[in-house]
């Protein structure tokens, strides 16, 4: 009851903290002359994705009993796990968690700087179709990659797992992880979003922090889960960032676009983009 009590009276602060905020305009824009243009590559993209999508296995039954270790690169040899459901189970939790939780900081975002629903619209509409293109953007890069590498899981050259399991056309889409990319593309969009919607430093540096953080937590357990080597959580946690960074910045009103993140020193690290 102590518990609950704490809980209903943190986000009754928060309410208020929120509603006390001042209205500002919308960082975003929405212009339908580049919303055209970017429905239209992500459309293509889509077209493509579907195109390159294999029809069956690639591999013999033959050439599958006789994948060994040895032909990967050794950072993925290094870390090779056999098939853990445990670890899987832990990965969908953990991507869904980075997702709603992304989401979550972006619609608090908009709702704690909108006074009324004319400034609630202004707000919500460019955001969530930055969101929307975000998504679809990581959706359709990660499964051409997929389906354009056709690399075995980790999992396809344990001599535990059946021929039966390994022949299923899941077992050939490792590269890469669509867990990560889904996880750093909505954490990074979602820092990408506080940093331009709140001035507070702490604020922007556990945003980015956190956005850091959870897509590489994602990762580690995809790779725990025998799904993918770290080559295929690297590569999707490159291309999740690219996209929940990217996006945001191309629909980043002039005068707004520049984000700035210096951590300990100027001199030991400094991250700046500028549009």
């Amino acid at each position: 009851m102590y518990i609950c009590s704490m809980i209903r009276s943190y986000l009754f602060l928060l309410l208020i903290w929120a509603h006390n905020l001042s209205a500002q305009e919308c960082p975003y824009s929405f212009s339908k002359h580049k919303e055209l243009i970017t429905y239209s590559a992500l459309t293509v993209g889509f077209a493509t994705q579907i195109a390159t999508k294999p029809n069956k296995v690639l591999y013999s039954d033959t050439e599958i009993q006789n994948l060994e270790m040895s032909q990967l690169p050794n950072i993925d040899k290094k870390y090779y796990q056999d098939f853990s459901h445990k670890h899987a189970l832990i990965s969908d939790y953990a991507v869904g968690a980075s997702i709603f939780t992304a989401i979550g900081i972006q619609a608090f975002s908009v709702f704690a700087h909108s006074q009324d629903a004319e400034s609630f619209y202004s707000h919500f509409f460019p955001v969530a179709n930055i969101w929307l293109q975000t998504n679809l953007a990581t959706y359709i890069g990660t499964n051409i990659a997929k389906n354009a590498a056709s690399r075995p899981r980790p999992y396809v050259y344990s001599t535990n797992i059946s021929l039966e399991e390994k022949k299923k056309p899941d077992a050939y889409k490792s590269f890469f992880s669509q867990h990560t990319s889904f996880a750093a593309a909505n954490t990074f969009l979602a820092a990408h979003v506080v940093t331009h919607y709140y001035n507070q430093k702490w604020i922007h540096y556990s945003a980015w922090s956190l956005a850091a953080v959870l897509p590489a937590y994602v990762g580690y357990e995809r790779v725990m889960a025998g799904k993918h080597f770290p080559t295929d959580v690297i590569a999707g946690y490159i291309w999740g960032t690219a996209c929940g960074l990217l996006i945001p910045q191309l629909h980043t009103k002039k005068g707004k676009a520049d984000i700035s993140f210096t951590a300990i020193h100027p001199s030991a690290l400094s991250v700046h983009m500028q549009w």
